[in-house]
């Protein structure tokens, strides 16, 4: 059961969870690849996003961002979440393996390669069916495997974006 929590201005994230979940599922049937995946639940996020912060408040959004030190591109990141997106219903195998450990890499490098910054970070990896959560805690990485979405996941993914506005995300 997740906690609903009502946010500034009335505004519920549970409800906006479910409407999400509901919402990316149908764009993952229709997308043929990542990209488009990417920019319809993007959108989506953008959107929750306008709903909970000020005008000139929101947490600054980086597509395609370069990494550093190797600059290998992330799919999306806000802040301290990164978010890597992957075609529909490919979350799976080898595959999760390599975005996982991509994952571990984006967080490393943001967090310029220092471990006690690698907690400050929350990696998403999201297909449209399937999700996971990569973190870094108590010295060690912890990644959940791939679940099918479900309002609870997405919630989730929203909390952590949405909690920016309070706090870095350190669990």
């Amino acid at each position: 059961m997740i906690r609903m929590v009502k946010l500034d201005k009335g505004l519920d994230l549970g409800l906006d969870a479910k409407r999400i979940g509901n919402k990316i599922k149908e764009y993952a049937k229709k997308a043929r690849n990542e990209e488009e995946l990417k920019m319809k639940v993007e959108g989506l996020i953008q959107e929750i996003i306008a709903k909970f912060f000020e005008p000139g408040k929101e947490p600054k959004v980086a597509y395609e961002h370069r990494t550093k030190i190797s600059g290998r591109r992330e799919d999306a990141l806000y802040g301290t979440v990164i978010i890597e997106y992957k075609a529909p219903k490919k979350l799976v195998g080898a595959e999760f393996e390599k975005a996982k450990e991509q994952i571990k890499d984006y967080i490393k490098e943001e967090a310029g390669n220092k471990p006690e910054n690698y907690g400050k970070f929350f990696g998403v990896i999201l297909d449209g069916y399937k999700i996971s959560f990569v973190r870094f805690r108590r010295n060690q990485w912890v990644a959940t495997e791939p679940t099918e979405l479900s309002e609870e996941s997405v919630y989730r993914l929203l909390e952590a974006i949405i909690s920016l506005k309070r706090k870095a995300i350190d669990a």
